[in-house]
C-alpha cells in the first residue's frame, strides 16, 4: 500500500499536471510565418525560432507550447513554455527568442521531480499580425531647408482600415528632452489617415521624431513602430 506521504506527493503532482495542461489551441495563422520551438541540450528551457516569408513587418505574441518533462526517476509532467512579450519580426527576417523564466513553477518542479528535463514539445500556438514599416525620412536624416515641410512615408498593412502618426519634438516642452519622455503631449497625433503618407510643417530648427501604427478592421491598434528621428538646421 502506498504511504500517505508518497500519495500526497503524487496527488500534488497530478494537480499540477491538470493546471498546466489547460487547453492550448493549435496555431491557425494564414500568414507565411514559421515558428519552431526547440529545447536546449540540457533540457532546461525552450527556444522559439521565428521566420517570416512576408514582405511586411509583423509582431508576434502569445507564443506558447507544452513542454513534457521527465526526471531521473522516470516521472513525467507537462508545463507551459511561454513568451508573453511582443516580438517584432522584420520582412523576410528571423528572430531567436528564449522562453520567459517561470520561477514559481520551477520551484514547484524542483520539489516534486529529481533533475527534470524537457523531452518533448507539442501544442504550439501563437498569433502574428502585420504592422507598418517606416520608409522616409530615414532615421537620422538632417534637413537644411526652409520652409520645414516634411513628408512621412510608411508601408501599407493589408488588414488596416486606417493609420495614426505621432510626431514628437526635442526642446519643445523641456530643454534637452523629448516631450513624451517628460510626460507631456507629443507635438502632433494625426488619426484616421487612409493613405501611407502624411505631410506637415515642423515647428523649428531642432530635432523631431515620428512613429506610426495601424488600426485594424476590428478597431484594435497594432504595435507602434520604433521612433525615427530627424533634425532641421534652420
Amino acid at each position: 500500500m502506498m504511504k500517505k506521504a508518497n500519495l500526497a506527493k503524487w496527488m500534488g503532482l497530478w494537480l499540477l499536471v491538470v493546471a498546466l495542461m489547460g487547453g492550448q489551441a493549435g496555431n491557425a495563422e494564414s500568414y507565411n510565418i514559421k515558428v519552431t520551438p526547440s529545447f536546449s541540450k540540457n533540457g532546461m528551457f525552450v527556444t522559439f525560432y521565428l521566420k517570416s516569408y512576408e514582405n511586411v513587418d509583423f509582431v508576434c505574441y502569445g507564443i506558447r507550447a507544452q513542454a513534457k518533462l521527465k526526471d531521473n526517476d522516470g516521472r513525467m509532467v507537462w508545463r507551459e513554455a511561454l513568451i508573453a512579450r511582443n516580438i517584432i519580426l522584420p520582412a523576410h527576417g528571423w528572430k531567436e527568442q528564449k522562453e520567459e523564466e517561470d520561477t514559481e513553477t520551477n520551484k514547484r518542479f524542483a520539489l516534486m521531480l529529481v533533475e527534470p528535463r524537457i523531452v518533448e514539445i507539442s501544442d504550439l500556438s501563437y498569433r502574428c499580425e502585420p504592422i507598418p514599416t517606416l520608409v522616409s525620412p530615414a532615421d537620422g536624416t538632417v534637413f537644411n531647408k526652409y520652409p520645414r515641410q516634411t513628408k512621412l512615408v510608411w508601408t501599407p498593412v493589408p488588414t488596416a482600415k486606417s493609420y495614426t502618426v505621432e510626431i514628437d519634438c526635442y526642446h519643445c516642452c523641456q530643454s534637452n528632452e523629448w516631450c513624451t519622455d517628460v510626460g507631456k503631449k507629443s507635438l502632433q497625433v494625426k488619426r484616421n489617415l487612409k493613405t501611407t503618407s502624411y505631410t506637415f510643417h515642423f515647428v523649428g530648427a531642432q530635432p523631431g521624431r515620428w512613429r506610426v501604427w495601424a488600426i485594424y478592421a476590428d478597431g484594435r491598434e497594432s504595435q507602434k513602430t520604433p521612433w525615427w528621428e530627424f533634425k532641421y538646421l534652420r
